[in-house]
């Protein structure tokens, strides 16, 4: 078996990923497609916001800095939602500063992952969100 089959078998979860760098974005889509996840992207918050709205996801990845409507706004605003309050999101990010990844926390964030990642740190935190509950 390979490392993505071996390590994380995504059992069909779906994940919106939002983020505005298209490169990163094909990457992100790459590597959980590849750890068997189903995923729709998005371009900015606006977006994100219509396709959370569209579909049921299992899990937001988000960057935090975008055109338009940024991660922690595009955050704020699906916690405001009966379905987005327990809904597990991981924060993909350059910025460093600490300021904004407390508030992200703040907001119920399960993960902050800064760029550049390796794409087994965003399955293993990936996989640690969506593991099945034990009994």
């Amino acid at each position: 078996m390979g490392f993505f089959s071996s390590l994380w078998r995504g059992r069909g979860a779906k994940i919106l990923v939002v983020e505005d760098n298209s490169e990163v974005l094909d990457l992100v889509k790459d590597v959980l497609a590849a750890g068997g996840y189903r995923v729709t992207t998005a371009v900015d918050g606006i977006q994100g916001l219509a396709c959370f709205h569209k579909e049921k996801f299992d899990l937001l990845i988000l960057d935090y800095n975008m055109p338009r409507m940024g991660g922690a706004d595009l955050l704020g605003l699906i916690r405001a939602e009966p379905r987005g309050r327990r809904l597990p999101v991981i924060m993909l990010s350059a910025e460093q500063m600490l300021d904004p990844i407390y508030r992200a926390y703040d907001q119920g964030i399960v993960a902050w992952i800064p760029k550049p990642f390796e794409a087994a740190v965003l399955l293993t935190k990936v996989a640690a969100q969506l593991k099945p509950a034990s009994k």
